[in-house]
């Protein structure tokens, strides 16, 4: 249900450059996000930081994956954006409210497959799209009008549940690692698989 509290005009903003260094970030954050660094420093590597964090003073309010993946690349100032006339308590609630709102619309995936396509005839890259490969499949062969079931997605990653379940870690460069999730995410696309355990086993069975 909508809640109209009425309009309230916030301050003039303005992008602002912050150290890095200088940057607090919120001791209670409810968002778990530290798995997700490495793909938003291929994000960051590829078009940039495009996005400013909202910051009050030194200390964050939205922009917590934005400002680990800079410290990862090893960036000394990010761009930021102060709410420093809102008061504390609102502050609290803005920061709920803009992770809660990236939920608040669906996708239209006949849409993202036209973009896709279009992304594809100008030979980018769509893991830069931020999807998962097998995602970005499925929605293709929706889309296609093929529907049935992907003899490759046999390829079973496994389940944390089956005593036989096995963990592997790898070790690498971060060049190095970015070329095998290219070479993964393809093999994803191009056979439907799910996520890039299925694309390794795939990789290993041809």
């Amino acid at each position: 249900m909508a809640v109209n509290l009425g309009a309230k005009k916030p301050a003039p903003l303005k992008v602002v450059t912050k150290n890095v260094a200088d940057l607090i970030e919120y001791e209670n954050n409810p968002r778990k996000n530290d798995a997700a660094v490495p793909a938003m420093v291929d994000l960051i590597n590829k078009f940039g930081f495009r996005q400013p964090i909202l910051v009050k003073g030194d200390h964050v309010v939205d922009g917590h994956l934005r400002l680990k993946a800079a410290r990862k690349i090893g960036m000394t100032s990010v761009p930021a954006l102060d709410v420093g006339d809102m008061p504390d308590t609102e502050v609290r609630a803005l920061r709920l409210a803009m992770n809660k709102s990236a939920e608040f619309a669906d996708w239209d995936n006949a849409a993202l497959a036209v973009e896709f396509d279009k992304l594809t005839e100008d030979g980018f890259e769509l893991a830069f799209t931020g999807f998962e490969m097998g995602v970005v499949a499925k929605i293709l062969k929706e889309a296609s009008g093929d529907k049935g079931p992907n003899k490759t997605a046999l390829a079973d990653a496994g389940n944390e549940a089956d005593p036989n379940y096995i963990s592997l870690t790898f070790h690498m460069a971060a060049p190095s690692r970015t070329k095998v999730f290219k070479r993964l995410d393809k093999i994803m696309a191009e056979n439907g698989l799910a996520n890039r355990s299925q694309a390794l086993l795939h990789l290993c069975k041809g």
